[in-house]
């Protein structure tokens, strides 16, 4: 008698086509969430060197205005309102 190879089980046959359509669709998932993530790390570097030139022009107004209070001969907040009750 021959050796024949048997036929697959159509059950899992489908089963296999099942899980191949699943990991297609998790892929897609994944290449998707990736995609978010890129979004997402671009508006964070984008909102993190906004907020970098923001504390650098605060720095520099906040060092002119110190300048121009020392300049005016002002020590402190409230140089002109001591005198007052």
């Amino acid at each position: 008698m021959l050796w024949r190879p048997q036929r697959p089980d159509r059950t899992l046959v489908a089963r296999c086509l099942q899980a191949l359509e699943e990991v297609k669709l998790r892929e897609v998932q994944i290449v998707e969430m990736q995609k978010k993530v890129q979004d997402g790390e671009a508006r964070l570097r984008q909102q993190q060197s906004l907020y970098e030139a923001v504390r650098a022009d605060r720095n520099s107004y906040s060092k002119n205005l110190i300048a121009a209070q020392v300049g005016w001969g002002w020590v402190g907040w409230g140089g002109r309102g001591r005198g007052h009750a």
